[in-house]
């Protein structure tokens, strides 16, 4: 099980960035109007993305550390909730459309990070 962990924390990463996503954009279809102006379902999506990283990181922070869930779920769903709240009131997407993006987005973040950690200090080894 220990030589599997880090496998195991990737995978729930990854799952972790999903419901980040699928969460902002539920909390943004939810309460974002097509009849406010761009700049309040900005503030208003960027608001919903903090929520939904809450419900997400209490949720799931005995699985994972606490600094490995808010490194990616502050920039994934602040950046989702901002572009779908201004979404919304400025084209009022459908619900697949704004989860299809958001998920896919989470999922392009937590890679690039992933890749990122990896150049600083290369993949975490478990040595018996």
């Amino acid at each position: 099980m220990e030589k599997n962990l880090p496998l195991l924390l990737k995978i729930f990463d990854y799952i972790a960035a999903v419901l980040y996503g699928l969460l902002t954009a539920l909390f943004s279809a939810l309460v974002v109007s097509p009849d406010w102006p761009m700049p309040f379902g900005m503030v208003a999506g960027i608001f919903l993305g903090t929520a939904a990283f809450a419900v997400v990181f209490i949720a799931s922070r005995k699985v994972a550390g606490g600094f490995e869930l808010l490194m990616s779920g502050m920039i994934i769903c602040m950046s989702t909730g901002m572009i779908g709240g201004m979404w919304i009131t400025g084209g009022n997407p459908s619900a697949f459309e704004l989860s299809a993006f958001s998920i896919l987005a989470g999922l392009y973040v937590q890679f690039h990070l992933h890749m990122y950690d990896n150049s600083l200090h290369g993949e975490t080894v478990i040595k018996d």
